[in-house]
C-alpha cells in the first residue's frame, strides 16, 4: 500500500509540474504588479509584523479589501530567495499547487479509504485547465493556499488530531477569508457521513476563531469580503447566483473559452442563464436524491455548492463568478467523475475503455492547461485576450 501511495504521489507531481512548467517565464500581470513586484511590505523581514497588522493595499501605497498575511508572507519568501525573478515566483505557485492537489489526495483517501477514487480525483484536479488562473496568476495564489490548508484541516480533523486542524483553520483563513467555510464544511461532514460529534470543544473553538477572525478584518478592512460591493440587493442577487451555477456547469463540462473578468451584470429571474442554472440545480438535487446511499455522491454534490456559497455575491463581492472560484468546488465534479471511471474499470469488458477514456481525458485537460499558461504570459498578452 505504501508503494502504491507513493507512486501516486510521484504521478500527481510529475503531471503538475508537466502541466504548468510552461508558466515558469510568464511575466508579472495585472494585480502581481501592486501585489508583489511594487509591494514594499513583501520586500524586508522587517515589514512581516505589518503584514499581519495591516491590509495589503498598504505595502503599493493603496488600500484593498484584502487581508492575507499568509498569501503576504509566501512572497515575502519569494523576494527573499528570487528578488525580482519572477519564474520564481511561478516556481512557487506551481509546488503549492501540488501540495494542495496530494492534500486532496489524502483528504479522498481519509474520507472514502479508496485509493483509485483518491488518485483519480486528484489527477484531474492537478492538470484542470480552469485553475491555470488560480496557478499561473501569481496573485492567485491565495485560491492555492487557502485549498491546501482547508484540505488538510478537513483531513487532521476526520482524522481525530484537533491541533492540526485548528491549527491549518487558522493558516487558512491568514491565506484568504473564504476559508470561513471551514465550520460548515466540518458539520457537513459529520452529516453526511454520520460521524457523531467527539469533541463538541473543537467545535466552539472552531466557531471562536472565525468570530475572532471576522472581528479582526472588519477593523482592518471594513468588510468580510474581498472586492468592491456588486450592484442591486441581496435578493436582487440571487438569480445571478443560479446563472453563474449553470456558466460553472459549462466551464467544469467543457473548459473552453477561459478568462478573467465576467463582471457584475444583475440576472434577472426570467434569463436563460437563470433558469438555466435553477434547472441545473434541480437536476444535482435530483441525483442527489436518488444516489443518497453512494457515499461520493452524498458527499460530492453538497461540496460542490457549499463550497460555492462564500463566492455566491449574495453577500456582495466584485463578480457574480470568476473562474478561480472554482479551486475548491470543483473537487465535488472531480469526485462524480472518479468515481464514474472507477465503476467502468471494475467491470472487465470496460476496463480498457475505462483507462483509455481517463487518459484522454487528462491529456485533453494538459494541452488546454498548457495552452491557457500563455493567457497569462504577459501584459499585452493578457489584456488582449481578456478584451477579445
Amino acid at each position: 500500500m505504501k508503494k502504491d501511495i507513493a507512486l501516486c504521489v510521484i504521478a500527481i507531481t510529475a503531471l503538475g509540474f508537466a502541466a504548468y512548467s510552461g508558466c515558469l517565464d510568464n511575466k508579472f500581470v495585472w494585480d502581481d504588479h501592486l501585489l508583489v513586484r511594487d509591494n514594499s511590505l513583501v520586500r524586508s523581514w522587517s515589514n512581516a509584523p505589518r503584514i499581519f497588522t495591516e491590509n495589503v493595499g498598504h505595502g503599493p501605497g493603496g488600500s484593498f479589501v484584502l487581508y492575507r498575511p499568509v498569501q503576504m508572507l509566501s512572497y515575502l519568501v519569494d523576494h527573499s530567495v528570487f528578488r525580482f525573478d519572477v519564474r520564481g515566483y511561478h516556481l512557487t505557485s506551481i509546488i503549492i499547487h501540488i501540495l494542495a492537489s496530494l492534500a486532496l489526495f489524502w483528504l479522498i483517501l481519509t474520507l472514502f479509504r479508496d485509493a483509485a477514487l483518491a488518485f483519480i480525483t486528484a489527477l484531474l484536479f492537478v492538470v484542470y485547465p480552469a485553475h491555470t488562473e488560480a496557478v499561473a496568476y501569481i496573485s492567485g495564489r491565495a485560491d492555492l493556499l487557502t485549498a491546501l490548508f482547508v484540505f488538510l484541516a478537513l483531513t487532521f480533523y476526520a482524522k481525530d488530531r484537533p491541533a492540526a486542524a485548528v491549527t491549518t483553520y487558522i493558516l487558512a483563513l491568514f491565506s484568504k477569508e473564504y476559508a470561513m467555510i471551514f465550520p460548515i464544511l466540518v458539520l457537513a461532514y459529520h452529516g453526511i457521513f454520520r460521524v457523531k460529534i467527539r469533541r463538541r470543544a473543537v467545535i466552539w473553538i472552531l466557531a471562536a476563531i472565525t468570530v475572532f477572525y471576522a472581528a479582526l478584518r472588519l477593523i482592518l478592512c471594513k468588510s468580510l469580503a474581498s472586492g468592491l460591493s456588486s450592484p442591486g440587493s441581496a435578493f436582487e442577487r440571487v438569480p445571478g447566483f443560479f446563472a453563474a451555477i449553470a456558466g460553472y456547469v459549462k466551464i467544469l463540462v467543457l473548459p473552453l473559452g477561459l478568462h478573467m473578468e465576467y463582471g457584475s451584470p444583475v440576472f434577472d429571474i426570467g434569463d436563460p442563464l437563470t433558469v438555466l442554472g435553477m434547472l441545473t440545480t434541480a437536476a444535482l438535487a435530483a441525483v442527489w436524491y436518488g444516489r443518497r446511499r453512494d457515499p461520493v455522491i452524498r458527499f460530492a454534490i453538497p461540496w460542490f455548492f457549499l463550497t460555492l456559497l462564500p463566492v455566491s455575491n449574495i453577500y456582495p463581492i466584485n463578480a457574480y463568478m470568476a473562474e478561480h472560484w472554482l479551486y475548491v468546488p470543483s473537487v465535488g465534479f472531480f469526485l462524480v467523475t472518479a468515481l464514474g471511471v472507477e465503476s467502468l474499470y471494475k467491470q472487465a469488458k470496460y476496463r480498457t475503455a475505462a483507462i483509455s477514456a481517463l487518459c484522454a481525458l487528462i491529456g485533453w485537460y494538459a494541452f488546454l492547461t498548457a495552452s491557457q499558461n500563455s493567457y497569462w504570459k504577459d501584459p499585452v498578452e493578457f489584456y488582449s485576450r481578456t478584451i477579445k
